[in-house]
């Protein structure tokens, strides 16, 4: 199995966001912030209920909700313009792990993504993950993103353990790439050593298509890993029927209604539906002639994205998220300090606070 990261990005793309974010609805300023960047956000701990209401504008959300105790619930956010099915994982369950996955069409034929949380402290079965990985043999592309809880220093954890030890043996058996870039994904005090606990794995053939690396750690503990994939999705479509004119063209397509009434009238088919034709190929035909331009035709057309800032952010929302991230940038020194430490813990509420008074005053 290797450690993989593709460094050349190509011109199209298609995003991933993956975050162990402790709570959906309590980030979500932190989404709407973000959320313009990517295509599909995967979320574990999502701590909804079925009785949450939760949504995120432009976005589809796929939920696995806490029905028992113990659970922390999984989502998968997808862009509301991009063609995609949920998949069945039946096959798949074990009583320590909770998932979700969808397959997206892209340009590249279909790949899956799989969104993963397993609990810690729960014995997950050998078994489990190799069945894991056949499943991603079987779909071709695929990629496993989410919460893992399993350390072992191949991915540049300070230690391994018995989570770490099988993956590793799964991974390295079906031949899937580990896509981390061996930064730390578990916010963590000075001297703790090194935790990455949240992984990005690719089947063989999806793996040369991705590349993966750690974000900004936007108010959780664990730090978001954005994936970054060399296709372009296949996107919805629309039909179009819409002709705009401007208001000296609808007074040009009135007067031309007028002229041609006693020619239309006189060629109008006796059939109904003959005729109901007829009148709409003549208002359209009128409509196109009046038009400035002139090869407008209805058709399908894709459902376009909506990626705008959201209404409500300000400049005090970029300050202090610029704070935040000097902290951060000053924490994870080599030679951070205690007192680094606890400063990026107090930048990081500061931040949350701010976002989420900015959001109800707009």
């Amino acid at each position: 199995m290797l450690t993989f990261t593709n460094n050349n990005r190509s011109p199209r793309s298609f995003n991933i966001l993956q975050w162990y974010c402790c709570g959906v609805r309590n980030k979500l300023p932190q989404l709407q912030s973000i959320c313009k960047n990517y295509d599909i956000i995967c979320i574990q701990e999502s701590l909804l209920y079925p009785s949450s209401k939760f949504s995120l504008r432009g976005f589809h959300i796929i939920r696995e909700d806490i029905v028992n105790p113990g659970l922390r619930g999984v989502c998968i956010l997808i862009r509301h313009n991009i063609v995609f099915s949920i998949v069945d994982l039946s096959g798949l369950e074990d009583g320590s792990v909770e998932m979700l996955g969808v397959e997206v069409s892209s340009d590249n034929g279909k790949f899956t993504i799989i969104n993963i949380y397993r609990h810690p402290n729960r014995n997950t079965l050998a078994q489990f993950y190799d069945d894991l990985m056949s499943f991603g043999d079987s779909k071709g592309k695929c990629i496993f993103v989410g919460n893992f809880n399993a350390h072992h220093t191949h991915w540049d954890c300070s230690a391994s353990d018995r989570a770490g030890k099988l993956i590793l043996a799964s991974a390295e058996d079906h031949y899937a790439c580990i896509l981390n870039d061996e930064r730390p994904t578990l916010l963590l005090p000075p001297n703790s050593g090194p935790s990455v606990i949240d992984l990005v794995i690719a089947t063989a053939d999806m793996a040369p298509l991705c590349e993966a690396c750690i974000e900004d750690i936007w108010g959780s503990d664990h730090y978001p890993i954005t994936i970054i994939i060399g296709v372009s999705p296949i996107l919805r479509q629309r039909y179009a029927y819409k002709i705009n004119l401007e208001t000296s063209e609808l007074r040009e397509f009135r007067d031309a209604l007028v002229g041609s009434s006693d020619s239309f009238f006189s060629q109008l088919p006796a059939d109904i539906k003959e005729a109901y034709t007829y009148l709409i190929n003549h208002l359209l035909e009128t409509a196109i002639s009046c038009s400035s331009l002139k090869k407008i035709k209805a058709g399908t057309v894709p459902v376009s994205s909506e990626r705008a800032t959201p209404p409500w952010w300000s400049n005090k929302c970029q300050e202090v998220i610029n704070m935040r991230k000097e902290a951060a940038r000053l924490w994870q020194k080599e030679l951070s300090s205690i007192s680094n430490f606890h400063n990026f813990k107090k930048e990081r509420a500061r931040c949350t606070k701010t976002l989420y008074r900015e959001k109800r005053k707009g």
